[in-house]
């Protein structure tokens, strides 16, 4: 039987942010570790999301008086290859504060 530690894992983190720079730097971030950790990583990035918004300034008279916002989101995937030790010891990372202004979301695929 085969050592789950050794075996092979593709894993796929999305991750999705409204600030570009933070959103950056955490990649920067998970690159370098997936380096020391040697897993093969590959960087998506995904088209930004603008959603806009009107809202009316005053609801009873003033119909042309509106305000409009605007909330963009940025999407990247990050592709993992490596042993399931080395994954394990990289995702550690995600636990910690560092990663706190970002949703994640990781898949797991073996590899044959």
């Amino acid at each position: 039987m085969k050592n789950i530690y050794s075996m092979n894992i593709r894993s796929t983190i999305k991750l999705k942010s409204f600030n570009v720079y933070k959103l950056n730097k955490i990649i920067l971030e998970l690159k370098k570790n997936a380096e020391t950790n040697t897993l093969n990583q590959k960087i998506i990035t995904l088209p930004n999301k603008k959603k806009k918004f009107t809202i009316l300034k005053s609801p009873h008279v003033h119909k042309k008086a509106r305000d409009q916002f605007e909330l963009e989101s940025f999407t990247k995937i990050m592709q993992i290859e490596g042993t399931a030790k080395n994954t394990k010891e990289f995702l550690k990372i995600l636990e910690t504060d560092f990663v706190n202004d970002i949703t994640y979301l990781i898949n797991f695929k073996k590899i044959k």
